[in-house]
């Protein structure tokens, strides 16, 4: 079928033959031709006209559609041409379809949407025009300039090399790393920021305030400057040098003995392991699902589309639901399904619905194709 823009003109062809010999004929009878929208008893006769026996040829027929609003045409609408008024033979012809259109309602126009000038080929020209001077004297991208790359990149603390990134360059990096540090962590129901989760995963660990006091189990020697640490971020003055700490052993008060032994940092792995450690401890409440199993969850949306196009979103629907749970066989939801909008639809589970681990929910409706979503949830 014939998909058209609002506000277009266009021309289709059709042949009218003789009943009894099939032999193109003549429309005769003054004919007239007019078009009438889907679910609309009013036929359209405005910017509709006719030619017959087109380039002299018998039985040739033209059909001139001048689809604007003015006229009655609508967007998103399909049309018949028909014969209102005609015979063929001096048999009256009135009622046959000669053509069907539709105007802005492909899948391909929905998906794409209306040009913003004259078509498609035209915004293309548009943006050529706006990017052709890019370049060496308006050469256009072919001639971009060549960007040096760095070849290597050494310690960052060091004054910077032929081939290293500038002092200017590190303080950037450097300062994109402390803006991002300290930014929310996306998805987390916290406004913590990496920073912050950290903290919040080490500080149980740490000893109080003023517990390094007494440096008995600490060997003699491994901290250079044995004054009293009063707050936890009072760090000044000290220096635990390679192997420093001998003996991991604080009194009760200071640190749970299970905890340093199981869940810390064990003797000589103070380096990546210990890092490795922290962050996986940090991070462990990130990687939670959103959807719990076996509770209440609402508002999944899904789209249901026509199941002869498989692209035009579908309003209206009585939507119903089923769903299988670990592999099981589909059953009926439990939860509602109401009409957002667009032919989007919303589902509000209830704890029934999502007691398992993998669950693929179907949605079905008369007209519409099926649609499925699997979704795995978290304990």
């Amino acid at each position: 079928m014939r998909d058209i823009t609002l506000a277009d003109t266009f021309y289709h062809f059709f042949t009218t033959r003789a009943f009894a010999t099939g032999v193109p004929t003549t429309l005769a009878g003054t004919p007239v031709l007019s078009c009438l929208e889907e679910n609309n008893i009013t036929p359209i006769t405005a910017g509709v006209s006719l030619q017959v026996d087109r380039a002299s040829v018998v039985g040739l027929n033209q059909a001139t559609i001048v689809a604007t609003g003015a006229n009655g045409f609508e967007t998103g609408k399909s049309y018949a041409i028909y014969i209102s008024t005609g015979t063929v033979g001096g048999v009256s012809v009135i009622g046959e379809v000669v053509g069907e259109f539709t105007i802005e309602k492909s899948g391909a126009f929905i998906r794409l949407g209306a040009p913003a000038g004259a078509s498609v080929s035209a915004d293309i020209a548009a943006i050529e025009a706006q990017t052709d001077d890019i370049g060496v004297a308006g050469a256009g991208l072919t001639a971009l300039p060549t960007i040096a790359l760095v070849t290597t990149v050494t310690n960052l603390t060091n004054a910077p090399t032929s081939g290293d990134l500038t002092a200017t360059m590190k303080a950037s990096v450097n300062t994109e790393v402390d803006n991002a540090l300290d930014t929310a962590i996306p998805g987390v129901n916290t406004v913590n920021s990496v920073n912050d989760v950290l903290l919040d995963q080490l500080s149980p660990r740490l000893p109080a305030s003023g517990t390094l006091a007494n440096t008995t189990n600490i060997t003699a020697g491994t901290i250079t400057t044995a004054t009293n640490v009063t707050t936890v971020n009072d760090k000044t003055g000290y220096a635990i040098g390679t192997g420093g700490i001998t003996n991991l052993s604080f009194a009760a008060a200071a640190m749970e003995a299970a905890g340093a032994a199981a869940d810390f940092i064990g003797a000589s792995e103070f380096s990546q392991a210990a890092a490795d450690k922290i962050w996986l401890s940090a991070t462990r409440n990130l990687t939670t699902g959103v959807i719990v199993q076996n509770a209440a969850f609402s508002n999944l949306e899904f789209l249901m589309v026509d199941a002869t196009d498989f692209a035009t979103p579908e309003t209206g629907l009585t939507v119903a639901g089923t769903r299988s749970i670990d592999g099981g066989a589909f059953a009926a939801v439990s939860g509602t399904i109401a009409e957002v909008a667009n032919g989007i639809y919303q589902f509000d589970a209830l704890a029934a619905d999502t007691n398992g681990v993998v669950i693929t929910y179907r949605f079905t409706a008369t007209g519409a194709a099926d649609t499925f979503i699997t979704i795995t949830t978290s304990t």
